[in-house]
């Protein structure tokens, strides 16, 4: 699925986020200062052979998000993903998140090796109704947000509904990863209990493009069963790119959250069942 995607909804801020990415919202992974995290080997970018897309196969499912709400966790949206491969052999990540009025789109391009990204397109694929349009316009949500993925840099283009358009563009430096689709690569790097690996990840905010760098540190934390699966659990921890100075501690208890990632990867319903932080919970619907 993907990142934290928050958006503003006429009863306020609502996060939303998506299983195969990392939390892709209004706010970004927390802002705690800490110390730097664990891992200590050379970063795994989409040029390293311990990253394999090819290990990861089509499929099509929903999941459900929940919030607390008090002691309970209640269901707030739905988001139904689709992984296929498209033209010149690129892996597709289209992705639709139903909340309230709004339903959002995105299509993600990535290579099928390694699964470094190429294009990504954000769009609302519904009517909007005027009283939400207005709040939307207000807060200068994004209703179209590109980006084009280069080897190392990267262009960020959104459109609000304002009709204003703005445009981001950067460099890391090094190949790295899309944040909207870290579920995937975590998958793909075939992490186990106990083993560790850092990621250079673009995180671009869905609602009004604004950009971070970030280091991601993966770490294998146990064998586990979710939504009926055999899965790892791997605990991310979030670092600011230039610093490495920690930002949100890693677990499904803290800020960077967890994903839990299916052993089978080729026979489950989808690669990543669930993710969880401290906030939210998104879980594969129908194997509860």
């Amino acid at each position: 699925m993907s990142v934290r995607k928050t958006f503003w909804m006429m009863a306020g801020a609502v996060a939303v986020i998506g299983a195969s990415g990392v939390p892709n919202g209004v706010a970004a992974p927390g802002e705690e200062t800490q110390t730097a995290g664990p891992v200590q080997d050379a970063p795994v970018t989409p040029m390293d052979d311990r990253v394999d897309g090819r290990r990861l196969a089509s499929y099509s499912a929903s999941w459900d998000q929940l919030l607390p709400d008090g002691s309970e966790w209640v269901s707030r949206a739905v988001i139904s993903e689709e992984l296929s491969v498209g033209e010149d052999d690129r892996w597709v990540r289209v992705q639709h998140t139903q909340q309230g009025p709004l339903e959002i789109a995105v299509r993600v391009e990535l290579d099928q090796r390694t699964l470094q990204p190429i294009s990504l397109h954000r769009t609302i694929a519904n009517d909007v109704p005027e009283q939400v349009l207005d709040r939307l316009k207000q807060v200068g949500f994004a209703k179209e947000l590109k980006i084009a993925f280069q080897e190392t840099e990267y262009r960020v283009t959104t459109t609000d509904f304002n009709d204003e358009t703005r445009e981001t563009s950067g460099d890391m430096g090094m190949p790295y990863f899309d944040g909207s689709t870290l579920g995937l690569v975590i998958a793909a790097l075939d992490l186990q209990p106990g083993a560790a690996a850092r990621l250079p990840v673009l995180f671009v905010n869905g609602s009004d493009g604004a950009v971070t760098e970030y280091w991601v540190d993966a770490l294998g934390a146990e064998d586990d069963e979710v939504a009926g699966l055999a899965s790892v659990r791997v605990d991310v921890g979030w670092l600011d790119y230039e610093s490495g100075v920690l930002t949100s501690e890693p677990g499904p208890l803290a800020s960077g959250g967890a994903y839990w990632i299916a052993k089978d990867l080729r026979d489950s319903p989808a690669p990543v069942p669930r993710y969880k932080n401290e906030s939210v919970d998104i879980l594969l619907k129908g194997h509860g």
